[in-house]
């Protein structure tokens, strides 16, 4: 779909912001709803496997919920804020776009990159997990050598992902949208930088709901790419589904419409 196209020909360019805003958070809400069966599927995996994960599903599963969480902050924001959801919005695009590259690796270069994600994070971080494992637990479950794994400080601190140029410019989102999303990528970081001209674009568009609404349309397109890559990778178990719920979003966020019909 040529999204740009697509909503210079929709009621979405005739609403007030308000309007626009309420379409576009009640379209990111059905997504956002739809991605919560991936998380039960990984869920019931983590279960299944009494907590003893592959590095590999543990990096896609981390990576995956995090872009949820932070989509789910932005759509639920309240007042000042949202002024600030761009670091979310960045951070969604950073993660979306890495994840794509995670996906079109073989095997051997999927295990590579989530060791060394892992490693990355025990390096930081002496915190518990979530279900209260040490990071030094997770290492041992996941089979990982500290020898081996454990980054040492480097100009790029041992990243094993392609920087965003790159990453951009390969990545399917911009045929979908119609849009070179490194562009965009600047932009955000421009504000998350403090640079001047970041600041003057946040001072000159004055209203608070202008600059709101342009990130929940970057996150529409993020979600959409990020649960499309998710169906890729567990074999598309989920395709007509999620296919259906895409363009029911669709149009909810451009149409303002609860169905497809008509």
């Amino acid at each position: 779909m040529d999204e740009k196209k697509y909503v210079a020909n929709t009621p979405f360019v005739s609403w007030n912001e308000k309007q626009r805003i309420q379409a576009l958070k009640s379209s990111l809400e059905l997504l956002l709803d739809f991605g919560e069966k991936y998380v039960e599927l990984f869920d019931l995996e983590k279960e299944q496997k009494n907590n003893t994960l592959n590095k590999g599903f543990v990096y896609f599963d981390q990576s995956y919920r995090h872009i949820v969480e932070l989509t789910r902050y932005v759509v639920f924001v309240e007042g000042r804020g949202k002024k600030f959801t761009h670091y979310m919005v960045r951070a969604a695009l950073e993660g979306s776009m890495r994840l794509e590259h995670y996906v079109k690796q073989n095997k051997e270069e999927q295990d590579k990159i989530s060791s060394i994600e892992i490693a990355r994070a025990v390096k930081i971080s002496q915190s518990d997990d979530q279900d209260g494992h040490s990071f030094a637990e997770w290492m041992q479950n996941l089979e990982l050598s500290p020898e081996e794994y454990t980054p040492q400080r480097s100009k790029k601190f041992f990243d094993p992902f392609p920087d965003m140029r790159t990453l951009a410019d390969s990545s399917f989102i911009n045929t979908v949208t119609n849009l070179d999303w490194y562009v965009h990528y600047e932009y955000l970081c421009e504000l998350t930088h403090g640079k001047l001209v970041g600041i003057i674009s946040l001072e000159q568009e004055g209203n608070t709901i202008i600059f709101y609404r342009r990130n929940l349309m970057y996150l529409h397109s993020i979600l959409k790419h990020t649960l499309l890559l998710v169906d890729k990778h567990i074999n598309f178990v989920t395709q007509d589904e999620l296919k259906h719920v895409i363009q029911l979003s669709d149009r909810k966020a451009f149409y303002g419409e609860n169905d497809l019909e008509g």
